[in-house]
C-alpha cells in the first residue's frame, strides 16, 4: 500500500530486497529479485511428483497459505493447480496500487498425462505441450486439472 500511496521509504525498499534475497533459495526459484517501487521479478521452474493427499503452495512453498498457486493431489488421484479467489477487501487494496501484475504462467503436463479441464489462455501448440495463462489483472485466475498417466 505504501507503493500505491507513493510513500515507499528506503527502509521499505531494503526490507523488500532482504525478503527477495531470503526467499531466493526456495524450491524451483531461478530468479527472485526486487526491482523497486514495490515490484518483484520472479522466475520459477518447479517439477516433481505429488503424493496422494499432498499439496503445496506457490511461491510460498514453506506453508500452504496465502499463495498465488496451489498444487494439490486430490483423493481421486487427479492433480489440481489453481490460484485462489482474492477476497474483495484485498482486491480493492491491490487495485489501488500504481501497477498491475504482468507475467506468464506455464504448466507443462507430462506427455502421458491427460488434462481434464482448464481455463488457460492458450492450449498446447504443435511442439510445445504447455498450457499458458497471460496474467494482466489481479482477478486473473489459473485453473487446470490433470489426470496423471492418462488414468
Amino acid at each position: 500500500m505504501a507503493a500505491a500511496e507513493g510513500r515507499l521509504s528506503a527502509q521499505d525498499d531494503e526490507g523488500a530486497r532482504r525478503m527477495a534475497a531470503n526467499d531466493a533459495d526456495m524450491p524451483g526459484f531461478e530468479r527472485f529479485e526486487y526491482i523497486g517501487e514495490g515490484r518483484f521479478e520472479l522466475v520459477v521452474d518447479l517439477a516433481g511428483t505429488l503424493a496422494e493427499g499432498e499439496s503445496i503452495g506457490f511461491p510460498n512453498t514453506r506453508t500452504n497459505t496465502d499463495n498465488y498457486l496451489r498444487l494439490e493431489r486430490l483423493e481421486d488421484g487427479t492433480i489440481e493447480i489453481s490460484s485462489p479467489e482474492i477476497p474483495a477487501n484485498n482486491l480493492a487494496q491491490l487495485e489501488q496500487l500504481p501497477f498491475t501484475p504482468t507475467g506468464t504462467v506455464r504448466v507443462t503436463p507430462a506427455a502421458n498425462d491427460r488434462v481434464l479441464d482448464h481455463n488457460a489462455d492458450r492450449a498446447p501448440a504443435m511442439l510445445d505441450r504447455a498450457y499458458v495463462w497471460n496474467v494482466e489483472a489481479w482477478e486473473d485466475r489459473i485453473f487446470i486439472r490433470i489426470e496423471p498417466n492418462g488414468g
